[in-house]
């Protein structure tokens, strides 16, 4: 196919290696990738915040039982 094309083969793998990376984005319906967009944004944002939430606690967790056992 190179051939035919005169198309460089490094081309060729790079060009395949981006559409199997994000080649779905490319099939995806455009009129709604804002809304899964803002969706997915805070979504992830949401995750982020419980993640978070989730290392503070487990921290003070550990803070507290080191304490208990009489190691601090």
């Amino acid at each position: 196919m190179c051939e035919k094309y005169q198309l460089s083969p490094n081309v060729y793998y790079r060009w395949e290696k981006e559409f199997f990376e994000r080649g779905v984005e490319a099939f995806k319906n455009n009129g709604n990738n804002n809304k899964v967009n803002s969706k997915e944004k805070r979504l992830m944002e949401k995750i982020k915040r419980q993640q978070d939430v989730i290392a503070i606690l487990t921290e003070e967790n550990i803070t507290l039982k080191k304490s208990a056992d009489g190691e601090i």
